[in-house]
Formats: C-alpha cells, structure tokens, sequence
C-alpha cells in the first residue's frame, strides 16, 4: 500500500513537471512569436491599413530588413511628415551640378524611388563618361538624401520645389543661363607653330548661331573665316547639341558645353570655359 501511495506522488509530481515545462514552453513561444518580424510585420501593416500610419512606421522601423519594410518606412514617413507631395515634385526631375572641376558635370535624374546620377568630363577631344550610379533617395522635410555623401537642400511652397541656389540647376535654369553672346580665343600647337583661333555663338531661344576665325598659317590671308550659321540645339548631359539633319555635327557647332562653375552657367568650348560678350563680331573686325 505504502508503495503504492509512494508511486502515485511520484507521477503526480511527473505530471505537474510536464505541466510546468509545457506552459514555460508555451509561454516563450508565444512571447518568441510576439518578438518575431513576421508578427510584427502583419500587426505594422494592420495599423497602416487603419491609417494609424505614425504606430505603424515605429514597428517597421523595428523590422527595417524584414520584407519590404524598407519600402514601408519611406512612404509612411513621407505620410506622417506630409511630404507625398513634394516627393511627386522631384519625381522625374532632373538636376545639375558642378562635379569638383571646371572640365566636370554631374546630371541626376529622379525617378519614383531611384536616383541616377551620371557624371562626365569634358576634353579637348570631346565628352567621356567618368561614372553611372543609381541609388534610392529619400526626403525630409528639408533635403533629399541621395547617399551618404550628397544631400540636396530644396523649399516647396505652393506646388513647385527649388533647390540650393547656384549649386543646383534644372533644364530650364540651364537654357535661361546659356543664352547670350559667348566668345574664346585660344592657341595652340598645330604643324610646328602656334596658331590663334576665336570661336563666337549667340544663344537665343533654342537657336544657336556659330561662326569662327583662324589665324591663316601661310599665303597671303591674315585668317581664315566662317560665315555665321543658324541652328536648332538641344541639350543633352553637358552638351550643347545642334546637329545636322542626319544627326551629326559640323564644324563650328562642335564641341560646345555647359556646366555650373562659381555658381553660374557657363558655357565651355570642349573644355575651354568661354567668356559673356556682346555681339558676334563682323568679318573685317578679327585680329591675330
């Protein structure tokens, strides 16, 4: 009899053991499951679905890795800090910058949740692409965060958005600042001597007219000159493009370009930084 009291203790204790183990068990379960991303992912997105969007951006940001969260974080924020607007703005935007000398440009381009940001340089033999990035942007209510290193500051007010003044420029900004008169007069070493040219446009509108001289190398002419000509242009990362009907460029319409230098368009000839003047000059007013 006493053996058998002794046993059933025994089990009794066994079970409430299991019991004990069993609900520790369960209750770390469930507090592991609590914790786990996929639960926390389902309960952000009931919140955002209830448009309880500033608790649901504070669980993504928790799961910052977890799915699609990344996405979440930045179209919530852009909701709590009222920016879906402006973020319509940079969209399909594109901007220009000086990239660290005078012979190199960097266009970004904007897309939805990507920036591309090409940068060039310009030579005496034409236009070479240096680098391509693309990163995904994002925004506060006073920048756009590119990357680490390359912050935009902008203003929106009233449905349009500007940027940095004299850092940034749009297309627009651009063709306003290429327009003009522009002159270079340059030298260099051709067939054993040195020879003097002097290249001159006018941009008006999305017209460009050209026309140049050149120090005559022998008979009895004191230059050599082109009548000016008037074309269409276009611009296109740097260039300053007016081709001709087959899509080539001739002669005095080569090799002109643009970029941001002392905070201001210039306009370059290759890599030549050419000067504001007044007029083109007329064929009898060249000397060299």
């Amino acid at each position: 009899m006493e053996e058998k009291k002794k046993k059933s203790k025994l089990i009794v204790i066994i079970i409430t053991i299991v019991v004990i183990i069993g609900a520790i068990a369960g209750t770390v379960g469930v507090i592991k499951y609590l914790n786990s991303p996929s639960y926390k992912y389902e309960k952000a997105n009931k919140l955002e679905q209830e448009e309880k969007f500033e608790d649901a951006l504070a669980i993504y940001k928790e799961i910052e890795e977890y799915e699609n969260s990344k996405e979440k974080i930045k179209v919530l924020k852009r909701k709590v800090l009222n920016l879906e607007g402006v973020a319509n703005l940079i969209n399909n935007k594109v901007l220009y910058y000086n990239g660290g000398d005078n012979t190199i440009l960097c266009q970004i381009t904007f897309t939805e949740n990507e920036a591309t940001i090409k940068k060039v340089k310009f030579s005496g033999n034409g236009q070479g692409v240096l680098s391509t990035n693309v990163y995904n942007w994002d925004l506060d209510t006073e920048k756009i965060i590119v990357s680490e290193d390359l912050s935009i500051p902008y203003k929106s007010e009233n449905e349009n958005i500007t940027f940095e003044d004299g850092k940034y420029f749009t297309p627009e900004q651009v063709t306003e600042g290429i327009q003009g008169y522009w002159k270079l007069r340059k030298t260099t070493y051709v067939l054993g001597r040195f020879i003097t040219s002097e290249h001159n446009i006018y941009i008006n509108g999305d017209k460009i007219t050209a026309q140049d001289a050149t120090e005559a190398s022998y008979g009895y002419a004191d230059y050599y000159y082109s009548d000016p000509e008037e074309k269409t242009y276009s611009l296109d990362i740097g260039n300053i493009k007016a081709t001709n009907g087959d899509g080539t460029i001739s002669g005095t319409f080569m090799g002109f370009n643009f970029n941001i230098i002392d905070n201001q368009i210039k306009v370059l000839h290759y890599d030549k930084v050419m000067e504001k003047t007044d007029s083109l000059p007329d064929v009898n007013s060249y000397s060299f």
